[in-house]
């Protein structure tokens, strides 16, 4: 009889001479979501809880780096009939096209070397080198559950191999999957980043390299922008549709803001960087009403006056 096996904890049985698979499933019992301390409780206890989400991510990245073709061969043994989830490279093109062409109609100049730069982005994602890991694909505040301070990840209906910091970037472009999508403020995001990446080295030291390491998560967030812009400007431009706890616009705004943040900070992609300066200038002139996105309410109190937040 085989096993998979990740942090110690057995996932599922395989009967080698019948080939039938024990799934084994935990049984939580009295837990919370993420949720709660980010719109419930206080910055004390958020911050702790999001330190704890990014260390379950670094060990879930570092302790699968290198593992994608047992992965690949289990996937085929349940079902080989179903194809492995992978990057998807065509749809991030055709986003990338509308969002070109949503700046065409804004008026939005684009440097010559926009298209080269979005091709490295795409590149990196394809082809994440050193961060090919197995990743959440989407973890949300409501997809992590805390059981006292352990903590259990859930849903995971899009995890496959991928770039590590699709997920270790959730924090500083604010979820971007999410319904429960806020702000959080910037010390709390340079406390998440650093600890995700102590974790992550202990099993892939090339992270520990500020070369290696800083264009990857720019190229990661330039690419949750693209996408999100891709994905919803047109329909932000018709209307500032409700999701969740939040409104499309802002959203909208927070994320270029992010993206440029750390882009500016790092002096990485600087044509990527001048078009989303200058569509935030368009879209703050077209949406005065808009406010900024908030901070989460575990923050706003504590931090929504300081100039850091």
């Amino acid at each position: 009889m085989s096993e998979l096996t990740w942090n110690n904890e057995k996932l599922y049985f395989e009967d080698m001479r019948t080939g039938m698979i024990f799934f084994v499933l935990e049984d939580l019992g009295p837990h919370r979501s993420l949720v709660e301390p980010l719109l419930e409780e206080d910055a004390t206890s958020a911050a702790t809880a999001l330190l704890a989400l990014v260390t379950c991510l670094g060990n879930l990245h570092g302790s699968t780096r290198g593992q994608s073709a047992r992965f690949e061969s289990l996937w085929h043994n349940l079902n080989p009939k179903s194809g492995v989830l992978a990057w998807a490279g065509a749809e991030f093109y055709e986003r990338t096209k509308e969002l070109e062409a949503g700046l065409e109609r804004l008026g939005v100049r684009v440097e010559a070397s926009f298209r080269q730069e979005l091709e490295t982005v795409s590149n990196t994602m394809e082809r994440p080198g050193p961060f090919l890991t197995y990743i959440h694909s989407d973890p949300c505040p409501d997809n992590v559950f805390f059981l006292g301070e352990d903590v259990r990840l859930i849903d995971f209906e899009f995890g496959r191999f991928g770039h590590a910091l699709i997920d270790a970037t959730y924090g500083r472009m604010m979820f971007p999957t999410c319904w429960c999508a806020n702000r959080l403020p910037h010390a709390v995001i340079a406390q998440m980043e650093a600890a995700y990446r102590a974790e992550l080295v202990k099993g892939c030291p090339e992270a520990q390299e500020d070369r290696v390491f800083e264009p990857a998560l720019v190229r990661v967030c330039a690419f949750w922008l693209l996408n999100t812009l891709g994905w919803h400007l047109d329909s932000a431009l018709k209307e500032d549709r409700k999701w969740g706890i939040a409104t499309i616009r802002p959203r909208l705004l927070a994320r270029i803001e992010g993206f440029l943040a750390i882009a500016r900070q790092l002096g990485q992609l600087p044509a990527v960087r001048g078009t989303a300066e200058r569509l935030l200038d368009v879209l703050r002139e077209r949406w005065p009403e808009a406010r900024p996105l908030p901070l989460y309410p575990a923050f706003a109190g504590a931090v929504a006056s300081s100039p850091s937040s």
